[in-house]
């Protein structure tokens, strides 16, 4: 299983493609958990009437939705159907935690965590180890 994050930055194409060239080695199926962020309304009337964080909010989710769709589109543009495993939607409030991908991921011979950008991605994979 690859795992893919949509927020803040969503997993580069690199380890979609990397992760597509171990499974056509190993003659596997390459399934992908999704971790989807969707920031909950945490506005009130004063954060409202200073920054509009409502609008905010939806922008930024409206951002983790597209960059969803896109990842999801540049995994089947590069895993043929007969490589395709699961799709995985894992809602994240925030950001990702190993939690919320341990419990699926057990499932599952290996998982492949890319590590990129933030530093939220190096604690995913330290925290399933």
């Amino acid at each position: 299983m690859l795992q893919l994050n949509t927020y803040p930055e969503p997993t580069p194409g690199w380890a979609i493609e990397s992760a597509a060239y171990i499974c056509e080695r190993l003659e596997a199926k390459l399934s992908i958990g999704m971790c989807e962020v969707k920031l909950p309304d945490v506005s009130n009337f004063f954060s409202e009437f200073l920054i509009k964080s409502r609008e905010v909010i939806a922008a930024e989710n409206e951002k983790s939705e597209n960059n969803a769709f896109r990842l999801r589109q540049k995994f089947q543009s590069l895993v043929p159907p007969e490589r395709r495993g699961e799709t995985i939607r894992i809602e994240c409030p925030a950001l990702a935690t190993p939690w919320q991908l341990a419990a699926r991921s057990r499932l599952y011979d290996f998982i492949i965590v890319p590590v990129y950008g933030h530093r939220e991605t190096i604690s995913i994979a330290e925290g399933l180890i």
